[in-house]
């Protein structure tokens, strides 16, 4: 699993943010759900090419500044290594970037002494076709 962190815009709810992420990823259909595992007890779900997207409330730890998640896994298949899952969370943080979103992704998330936070940053200085150039930064 692979989780990005993501600040709100214009005092979106959880609803309205979860749609906006499901056209910004181009997902057909994303569904409410209810389960106590999640801050205010409800997210939203959606699937496409085999990878799960689920847009929750952040649980505020060292993430304050950042009301919502998106958490990235594979869908309904078991996988040994799932480090391709850090590529799939690498492009989708670039493109929600893109989109105007603050991202944030906490790389290697399940081991203190590898995980490091990545912010991301649209180049504002592009034109043509690096336009989309999208920089990170540690810390």
């Amino acid at each position: 699993m692979a989780e990005l962190f993501i600040k709100a815009r214009n005092g979106e709810d959880l609803r309205a943010f979860a749609e906006r992420i499901a056209r910004i990823l181009d997902l057909s259909a994303i569904e409410g759900r209810e389960s106590s595992n999640y801050v205010g007890g409800r997210y939203f779900r959606a699937a496409a090419l085999a990878v799960e997207v689920i847009c929750a409330a952040a649980d505020k730890g060292d993430t304050n500044d950042f009301e919502f998640t998106v958490t990235l896994g594979p869908e309904a298949i078991w996988v040994d290594d799932e480090s391709f899952i850090e590529s799939v969370a690498d492009l989708v943080a670039r493109k929600l970037t893109i989109a105007g979103d603050t991202v944030m992704r906490i790389e290697n998330a399940w081991s203190i002494e590898r995980a490091r936070k990545i912010s991301y940053v649209r180049k504002m200085d592009a034109d043509g076709p690096s336009k989309h150039e999208v920089l990170t930064k540690e810390g």
